[in-house]
């Protein structure tokens, strides 16, 4: 049975998470808690006088990653304010800005833009169901039902614009690789082997000048 964590705003303001195991725990951190250990136990904080919407934020976060480890999390209804959608989505702005390379980019993107079963292609699909409910239930808010299928028009525009991103995203390589492979290339190439060449050939030739002795003439 899956742990259960609880987070909740406390009447100081405080926002207080209590529950879970070790890597709950490791987890609370990460996302920005602090942890705190006294006779009630092992819990993790975020002060009364942090603004309303970093703990907000924090929360989110902690929710997100516990939920992507399996974890039941039960969110004070004063912290709830993203739906479960929303938080799927932030979840892969996380995995966005985390890739450490194109194929983890392409992976995350596949999930935003497929044409069949992406993010975009969903939403488009809600919104041409919710066009068509508008008007069984109201055959005269046609209006209503027509900014919607506008709006779901304009996602199915904006998914076909995707085609052929994941692929390009996959080719892209982290940007000190490629600065790397440049220095390479460089230090190999023709020119800067004949520039070498040159400069000691030129060091070796020079003449050496003797130095004259203060107010007489070298020897």
């Amino acid at each position: 049975m899956p742990l259960t964590v609880s987070i909740a705003v406390q009447p100081s303001g405080a926002v207080v998470a209590t529950g879970g195991d070790v890597l709950a725990h490791d987890l609370l951190r990460h996302a920005g808690f602090t942890r705190h250990s006294d006779w009630h136990g092992i819990r993790h904080r975020l002060p009364a006088r942090m603004p309303g919407e970093e703990q907000l934020q924090v929360a989110e976060r902690a929710v997100r990653m516990l939920g992507a480890a399996r974890y039941l999390v039960d969110l004070d209804s004063a912290l709830s304010e993203m739906s479960p959608v929303g938080a799927a989505v932030l979840d892969l702005v996380d995995q966005v800005r985390g890739a450490e390379h194109g194929r983890a980019l392409a992976r995350v993107l596949g999930q935003l833009v497929d044409g069949e079963r992406g993010v975009l292609a969903r939403l488009q699909e809600a919104l041409e169901a919710a066009a068509e409910q508008v008007t069984d239930l109201d055959v005269d808010a046609y209006e209503l039902s027509d900014r919607i299928g506008t709006a779901a028009e304009q996602l199915f525009a904006l998914n076909e614009a995707m085609t052929g991103v994941v692929l390009e995203a996959t080719a892209l390589a982290p940007a000190p690789a490629l600065k790397h492979i440049a220095a390479q290339a460089k230090a190999s190439s023709p020119t800067a082997s004949h520039s070498r060449a040159a400069s000691g050939t030129a060091a070796a030739t020079t003449p050496v000048v003797p130095e004259t002795g203060k107010g007489g003439r070298g020897r």
